[in-house]
Parts: structure tokens; sequence; C-alpha cells
């Protein structure tokens, strides 16, 4: 027999015996693993020792199950050191195979429960799984080559051996992959088996007879050289020729093939922590105006200059203006004209109500004299004048720019500029007016726009000189001596209730000045373009607005803009001036607080008149229900914020669920959509007005450059947006800034070796967006990955503006699109997501925050350079925080939903303890729709022999059994039923209605399997509190210290509640029920 055929029987053997043995070992080891118990171990030594028992009786049964592989086909291995023998080959080959695949074992588990956590596994492009074996086989092979190498040949032909193996159990982990993948696509979770177990052992048939034809031909060949005279060899060219084919093959294959592949390994499996908050902190600095209307009445012709505005007691808003030629008054619906004056120009109303809702107003009339009206509900009193003949030294035949104020005893005080002085008068609000001045206010020649505050004995007064100084004085009975407190025009007064005085002006610099009893300071470098207004709010705060005819973007830089802008008073000082209203030409505001803590806000346009208000946001006298209450006292008093922090939870309005791959009209009234949940959620992006915030877990590559993947649809969405940005710059004063943040995922857990960023990026600028930054027009891109790994970001959500928020349960994935997308990829993968929109944005945000300070930024200067490749002028950086002060203030929408926002990552397990709690509050019912519900993922052990009991559950399941066994509560679980989600499910579920039999509570669990694709994380406890997110039932998304970054929103709104009760009875009759 030639020496060729001899190499090639001597791998033939060795290929079916050590095939054959692999495959009797895995028989054997199932045999084995089927009847052996531990639980003498646990009942003695307790858990611990369970769980280490079960550990070490798994690598004893994998070694036992390879050994016997190894020792079948090491007995055909052609011997080479004769002192070793064939029975030495034969029990060191059986001990190395032993040690090797016993280790190994253990992180094959770990990547079946990354596939099963993070894949849809008929979605994985078979390639890619099979890849994955390759590598595992690759490692294995390299391992068992150089002990095998080390106790048969000692130093001969050692790096051969481990060539050898790693060769051939690579190529044999090829096929280990093939069957694999079978096996595990044939179970049947509803049976809790495998169907196809033939598939797993033609796999470790492959395996092992790949491996061992490869060991088999090389020692074979080495056997030769070693026995023979004139050992075979090739010519020295030959030799040389062959080593330089496989060397340059080999680097090929590793830097063109396993190069990103082992660097996206060693990736995640390097932990790498995040800049992750312990506590967190808001970041709100107060409550958006709501949404301006327009005064009724008031003709688009008419010319409004100046006006004043009040609040009553009972949050009435009152409005006085000048118009044309008269001065007018609304107290609500109508409009009364009150100087009734077409031919004497009236100017300047300046208006005050009184405790008994009467509103006093004053005006100049025809720049020569002071006339004085009240005004109530039914109409107005016929004028009065206030600038009679006088005999004070300060009357005047110029009688203008009157100011008035009302005490707390109800006495009006009237002051107003002649040529002379400031003449004043004072009466009670319930008696007649005087027509004439009887005082003067001291020092007070040559100046202009005085302006009076009430003080609790009395008034307080500040006007300008010629000179720009600013004067203050007081009336306490008579006029104090004045004291100068700054320099500049137009200043304004507001006095507490405690008697402290404020003033606010336009400095000589340009910009608002505030004095508060020390010296004056400047609030921003924003110009003051109009009188500082100035009101208190219900808490406490002063706040300070005016007209600005210049804004910073998010740059930095100063751009022509008209806008009102305002300030408000916090523990750590002024908050950042944020646009109230965008006026779009010069306008002078007025601003007052009522009674009822109600601040109003009126101003011109035009000719129009605009109506705003702000109510300060508490939670005060909104109840919440009983599982409400119990998320709300973990967020008070789980040591998850400050004390004093605000929880925003009421005032929310539901909007919508955002079905994948679209609605059915079977529980839903919303119609379908070519791209199902994708195209509600990024329709909301062309709408922003500051700030666009996403992020997301997966994020599939455009398959077909046809941009018909989610990803195009989101970059169209902030295309449109940039193009809204770009052709009307004056109606984004700020710019916009758009973050678009991915979860850094294990890429090779789904078989997926590419940069996800560059996917992102390459969308962005298919799209047609020229660039990320654009400073003059404030236009602001970023992507980031999260700079977390092991673990990694799992949330799935989108914030606009600070005031809308989205938590959703599915990725920027295909398969989430309906089956007739015409991408032809769509899987028709069910999942949810909500849409709320309010106050709980502001923690939706602080959550997003949270998740990008310190990521991974990747910023491209140019998207199309003319002689660069554009991923060459790309950079990366850490990724920063910040926002326009517009969007971290509460949105009020009207609405009456109380909502929670449920954010947990490694350090802050907020939303592990609100889910806990709320299910263990349950007391009617649970309804849940979930893909994963496991056990610690030692449990997937299980699959093999029972290592953990119920002891090992997650906090999730204990939580259903305790509630379960205390109240008669009714539990239906909708679960995932394909593999691989399937497997680890099936040995969570074995373990609950293990114990819950035990307790004879059967009756009241019921569980089924969701029949189709679908990836939900949902919750619905006591018919009174849904939960809609990210976070799994799973061990990577509960624990101390551990696990995913997750979000979710919870809310007790009863449209979402019967929105949701639609779905999961729809689902609920469709599921497939076990054993059927």
């Amino acid at each position: 027999m030639s020496k060729q055929n001899i190499h090639v029987n001597n791998a033939l053997k060795s290929a079916l015996a050590y095939g054959a043995g692999w495959a009797i070992g895995t028989v054997i080891a199932r045999i084995i693993f089927n009847r052996i118990s531990i639980d003498p171990v646990g009942d003695q030594a307790g858990q611990a020792a369970r769980l280490a028992a079960g550990l070490l009786l798994a690598f004893v049964i994998a070694a036992v199950s390879a050994g016997i592989g190894g020792l079948a086909g090491g007995y055909t291995l052609p011997v080479v050191l004769r002192e070793r023998g064939r029975w030495g080959y034969t029990w060191r080959s059986g001990g190395v195979m032993a040690f090797t695949f016993g280790t190994l074992m253990f992180p094959l588990i770990f990547i079946v429960s990354l596939f099963s956590f993070y894949t849809n596994t008929t979605s994985v492009p078979f390639l890619r799984f099979i890849i994955l074996f390759l590598i595992i086989g690759a490692v294995y092979g390299a391992l068992t080559g150089l002990l095998l190498g080390i106790v048969t040949l000692w130093r001969k032909g050692i790096g051969r051996v481990v060539w050898a193996g790693t060769m051939g159990f690579g190529l044999g982990g090829l096929l280990l992959g093939v069957g694999t993948r079978q096996y595990l696509l044939s179970f049947d979770a509803a049976a809790a088996r495998f169907e196809q177990p033939w598939w797993f052992l033609l796999g470790m048939f492959g395996f092992g007879a790949l491996g061992g034809g490869a060991l088999g031909a090389l020692y074979g060949r080495i056997a030769a050289e070693s026995a023979d005279e004139k050992p075979y060899t090739a010519s020295k060219r030959k030799i040389w020729l062959r080593r330089g084919l496989v060397t340059a093959a080999v680097l090929l294959l590793v830097f063109g093939v396993f190069r990103p592949i082992v660097f996206a390994l060693a990736d995640f499996l390097t932990p790498v922590s995040a800049n992750l908050s312990t506590v967190m902190d808001s970041n709100t600095t107060g409550t958006q105006w709501s949404l301006p209307v327009t005064v009724a009445s008031v003709s688009a012709a008419s010319t409004a200059v100046t006006l004043d505005v009040a609040v009553t007691a009972d949050g009435r808003t009152l409005i006085a203006w000048a118009q044309q030629n008269d001065v007018m008054f609304a107290g609500g619906d109508t409009v009364f004209n009150v100087s009734n004056s077409p031919d004497a120009p009236s100017a300047t109303p300046r208006l005050v109500v009184d405790s008994q809702g009467t509103a006093h107003l004053v005006w100049s009339e025809a720049g020569s004299g002071i006339l004085y009206s009240q005004c109530r509900e039914a109409g107005c009193a016929e004028p009065a004048s206030l600038s009679g003949a006088s005999g004070a030294a300060c009357a005047g035949s110029v009688n203008e720019a009157p100011d008035i104020a009302i005490g707390g005893d109800d006495t009006l005080m009237v002051v107003w500029q002649t040529e002379k002085g400031l003449p004043a008068v004072s009466w009670a609000a319930a008696s007649l007016p005087p027509g004439a001045p009887d005082d003067c206010v001291p020092g007070a020649a040559a100046v202009t726009g005085p302006r009076l505050s009430n003080l609790p004995d009395g008034f307080a007064l500040t006007f300008s000189d010629t000179e720009e100084r600013i004067t203050l004085t007081r009336f306490d009975g008579q006029w104090q001596t004045g004291e100068v407190i700054g320099n500049g025009r137009l200043p304004n007064i507001f006095a507490d209730d405690r008697g402290r005085v404020y003033a606010a002006w336009c400095g000589k610099d340009g910009t608002t000045q505030y004095w508060a009893g020390s010296a004056a300071e400047k609030l921003s470098d924003l110009p003051c373009r109009s009188r500082p207004q100035l009101a208190e709010d219900s808490d406490g705060r002063l706040h300070i607005l005016w007209y600005a005819d210049k804004i910073s973007n998010n740059f930095g830089q100063m751009v022509d803009t008209a806008v009102l802008v305002e300030t408000a008073q916090s523990e750590s000082g002024w908050t950042l001036p944020a646009i109230a209203a965008i006026t779009g030409q010069a306008s002078q505001p007025a601003l007052a607080n009522g009674g009822d803590g109600r601040l109003s806000l009126v101003w011109p346009v035009g000719g129009a008149l605009y109506r705003a208000e702000q109510v300060q946001y508490n939670c005060e006298g909104y109840e919440l229900g009983r599982i409400a209450q119990v998320v709300y006292d973990v967020s008070r008093y789980g040591g998850y914020r400050p004390d004093d922090d605000i929880i925003p939870y009421c005032q929310n309005r539901y909007d919508k669920l955002l079905f994948t791959p679209n609605p059915e009209p079977a529980y839903s009234d919303d119609p379908p959509t070519p791209n199902g949940a994708f195209d509600p959620m990024f329709a909301l992006i062309p709408d922003a007005e500051y700030e666009v915030l996403f992020s997301t877990m997966w994020y599939d590559a455009d398959a077909a450059d046809n941009n018909d993947s989610p990803g195009s649809l989101l970059a169209q969405a902030v295309a449109e947006l940039y193009e809204r940005v770009k052709a009307n710059p004056e109606q984004y004063p700020r710019g916009v800034t758009v973050r678009i943040l991915l979860g850094n995922p294990p890429e090779a857990a789904k078989g997926d070796f590419s940069n996800q960023i560059w996917n992102v990026l390459n969308d962005l600028r298919d799209a047609g967006i020229p660039e990320m930054r654009n400073e003059a027009l404030g236009w602001r891109l970023e992507v980031a990955d999260f700079k977390g790994a092991f673990p990694h970001a799992h949330t799935k959500m989108l914030i606009v503006d600070g005031k809308t928020a989205v938590a959703a349960g599915y990725n920027m994935s295909y398969e989430h699109f309906p089956l007739d997308h015409p991408s032809g990829l769509g899987n028709g993968r069910n999942d949810l997501g909500i849409q709320i929109t309010g106050p709980v944005a502001q923690e939706a945000q602080r959550a997003f925050d949270d998740l990008w300070e310190g990521s991974d930024s990747r910023y491209c200067a140019n998207f199309y350079p003319a002689y660069a490749i554009w991923q060459a002028t790309c950079f990366d950086r850490p990724a920063a925080v910040s926002h326009a002060p517009e969007t971290q203030k509460y949105f009020l929408p009207g609405g009456d939903s109380n909502a929670f926002s449920m954010y947990r990552t490694e350090v802050y397990n907020e939303a592990d303890k609100q889910v806990e709690a709320a299910l263990h509050a349950a007391e009617k019912s649970i309804d849940l729709i979930h893909v994963n519900f496991t056990a610690q993922l030692i449990c997937d052990l299980n699959l093999l022999y029972d290592v953990c009991t119920f002891d090992q559950a997650m906090p999730y399941l204990d939580s259903l059994l305790a509630t379960i066994s205390r109240n008669d509560t009714h539990l239906r679980v909708l679960v995932k039923s394909a593999p691989i989600d399937g497997v680890e499910t099936s040995v969570a579920l074995a373990l609950f209605r293990e114990k819950i039999a035990k307790r004879g509570l059967e009756d009241r669990v019921e569980v089924r399997f969701f029949n189709g694709p679908m990836h939900y994380k949902t919750a619905l406890i006591d018919d009174e509190f849904l939960i809609v997110g990210s976070q799994n039932y799973h061990y990577s998304a509960f624990g101390d210290g551990q696990g995913l970054a997750e979000y979710s929103l919870g809310t007790d709104d009863p449209q979402a509640i019967a929105d949701y009760q639609r779905l999961f009875e729809y689902q609920w009759e469709r599921a497939i029920v076990p054993g059927n």
C-alpha cells in the first residue's frame, strides 16, 4: 500500500473512531444526566454546595462524554513513541479530550444562553451561526492538540499537532454548528423537549470525525517519518512553497475573516464600566409655559402696543391693552372698550385687581391726563380723571406713563410722570377716586417709567432719570428718600409677602440687571430689549422675563431672533434664560401672578394679543391607585433620588400604544402603516423644536441599499427635521440637537461582527443629511455607542423636547416589519411600545443622559469629501450631556394620567424593585406577555439535570409566587415558544410549576405559548397598572450590581389599560395551549 493510501487509511480509521466515540459518549452522558440526582447534596449542605456539586458533576459528565470519544479515537492513532504504546495513546487521548471538553462545556452553555437572549434563531444568518462554532472548535482543537502533543510526542512535532487539531476540530465545529442549530430549532416549548435530538448527535459525530481524522493523518505521517531510515521528504523548494502558501492562506483568513470576529469576541468578553449614576437627581428647572392662545375678539388688523395683566384670586386672567386710540379690557370671553375715546389716543394702561375681583385701570389720555376706571365681568365704569388741578408742586400739563398698585388692605396707589416730577395719589378701592394728586415723590425730577409694588405696610417705587440712574423709594404713609440701586433704564419692581423688594432693569451694557438689596448682578449675556417683568410663583421662586433680539444657540453663538426669555431663582442661582415664546418681532410682555399661584403672561404681536400660563408643577391632590402607590413608594423611599426631588408621575397624557408589526383591527382602531410602529414613532421627530434623544440596542444595516430599513426610516425623519431647520431657522433660534445612542451589545452573540455605529452614520448620509454640525444653524447631530460593555444598554426609547417619551421593546430590526414589507425581510415579530406626553418625559430624559454621558461618540467632519473616503473624516470622542434650557422643564399637556419612569442599570436597580413590588402587591390578576421568563443563568444546566431549585429563581418569580400564595391572584403568562428563548423559559417554568404544585395552587396559573414570533416585555397588574418597555424577565435584566441598562414606562391610565387588555385577550385566544 502506498504511503499516500496509508495516510488516508489512518485518517479514515481515526475519523470513524473519534466520531463514533463522541456520538456514543454524548448518548451515555445524556443517560447519566437523566439518572443522576444531587438532591441529597442540597439537603445536607445547602444551596451553595448544591450548585458547586452541580457544576462539578456537569464537568465530570461532560468529561466522560468526551473521554469516551478520546479513548475510541486514541486507540486508532498511529504510535510514534513506542514506549507510550497503543494503550498509552488511548488513555492519554481520552484524558486530554475529557479535560478540554469539560472545561469548554461552560463557555458553550454561555454561548447558547447568549443566543437565547439576543437572537431570534431563525433570523440568524446560517453562516454567522456556524462561524461561531468554527471558532469554538478551533480553540478546542488548539488546546487539545497542545496537550495531546505534549503527552504523546513530548517535544517532537507538537506544533504540527496543534495545527492539525485547530484545523480539524475547527472544521468539525462547522458541522457541530449545523447540528446544534437544527437541534435548537426543533425545541418544542409546549412539550419542553427537543423533537430532533439526532441532529446534535450528527453534529457531535462530525465534530469528532473531522478533528480525529486530522489527528490520525498527522500521526500516521509522523510515525512514518520516524520509522523510515530515509524518511519521505519533499524537496526544500516544495516544502518552503507549501509552507508559504499555507502561511499566506492562514494570514489571509485571520486578517480577512477571523480578525474582526476575534476582536468582537474580545470586546464582548471584556467588561467595561460606563459613567452611570447611583442616584438620579433631577435636572429639571421648572415648568414650561402653556401653548399660547389668542386673546378673544382682538382684530388682527389692530395695533396692540402696550398692555398689562393681572390674575384674580380664583385664577381668572384680566388683560388691559391700548388698541388703536382706545383702552380695552378682557376678563373673560368679552372685550370691553374702557376709554371710548376714538378721537383722543389712550395709551399705557396699567391694571391691578382687588380682593373682590374688581379690576382697577389707569391710563394716559392724549398725554395730558390720567384716567381711572373699574371693571367687572358685566362691564366697566365711566372713566374718572386723577390729574385734575392740584396745588402739588409736581403737577403739570403733561401727564403720562402711570402705574398703579394695590395693598393688602385694598388701598390703591397711583403715580405718573409729568414734566415736573412724579405726582402720587392713594385711596381705598371701595371709595371714589380723588380727582387730583395729593403728593409728590421727593427727588423725582426728570424721571421716566415709574413702577410700583405693594409692601405689607405701604408701597415701593422705582424709576430711572435722564442720567440713567435707577432709584428705589418706599411709601409708609409718606415717601422716603430714594436710594440709587443701579444704572440703566426701564426698571421694574416686585415685593413679596414678607416685604423683600426686588428690582430688574436693562443695564447700560444692554443686559438685564437684577437687584435684591445689595449690589446689582447681571442675569445673563442676552440683550435686554424690553422692561423686565417680575413675578413670584406658588413655590416662592422669583421669575424675571423680558424680550431679547438675540439668543445663544447650541454652540454658544449669538444669533438674531425675536423671543421672550425667562429665568427663575433656584437653589443654585438663576436658571439659564429659556424661551417662553417666539414673537417674531419686538414685543413688550406683561407678567402677573394670582392668588392661586398661576403665572399669566401676555404679549402683543402685530395685531393680536397672546396669552400663556404657567402653573408650577406638583402632584398635591393627585391620588394614586394601590399598585401605582406601591411603585411610587419604591421611587420615593428607596434611596434612588434626593429626598426633595419631585417624582413627576401626575398630569401626564397617555397618547397611544405602538404595535409591531402592525395593529390589528381586532384589538386596535389604529390603521396599519407600511412600516408598523416605526411610522408613528418617527413621525414625532420632524416636529421637534429643540431636541431628539433616541436609543436602541440593535441597529440593522440597510440590507440592499434600498433605504428601507428601520434605521433608514429614522435617518429620513432626522433629514426632514434638518431641512425644516435649514429652511426656517427663525423658528429654531436655539438650533436642534439630535442624539442617537446604540447599546454596544455583543454583536458576536448575534453572529454580526460589523460596527453598528457605521450603519447609523451611513443611513444618515444616505438620507441626504450633509453635515453633523452647523454652528450657524445650531444643528448638532451626534451618534454614540454606550460606553459600558458586559453589561451593555438594552434600552429602546425616544424623547422629544423633554415633552414626549416613548418606551419600547423593539429594536431597529427588519424582523419587526410586517411580513409584506417591501424589503422582503419583514418577519412580523410582535412587540409593543408606549407613548406618553408630560412631566414623566423629564425622567426619561434624565435616564438617557445617564447612558449618554461618557459614551463613545463618533463625529464625521465631512459626509461628502471631494478627495477622500468619508469615513476617513470621522473620529471618536467622549459624549457629553447638554440641553437647551427649554427642554428641562415640565410640560403639562392637560392630561390626568399617572405615569412612572422605570429605569435600571448595573448600579441603579429602581426598576427592579418597582416591578417586584408591583407584582407582589397584586390581589386579583396578573397578565404577562414576555419573550423571556427565566431563572438564573446557572439553571440552564437543568437542561442536563436538576442543578437548580426554585431557590435560584429570579426576584420577579419570587414576587409572583408570593402574591399567588397570599392572595387569590390569577396569573396568565404568554411566553415565546420558539427557540432558542423557549429553552431557558422551559427551565424557569418547570421550577415555577413544581413550586406552585407543591402548594396546591395550579388552578391559579395559566401558561400559554405565543402563536408567532414575538418580543414583548409587558405586564398588566390587577387591571390597574400597565408596564411596557425593554426590561425582560431574564437574569440579565435584574439583580444588584449587575445587569443591562433597561427602560420602561408604567401607567394607570384607563385607556392605556383598555388598549392593552384588547391586545392581550386577542393574543391569549390565539395562543398555543400546552398539550394541544
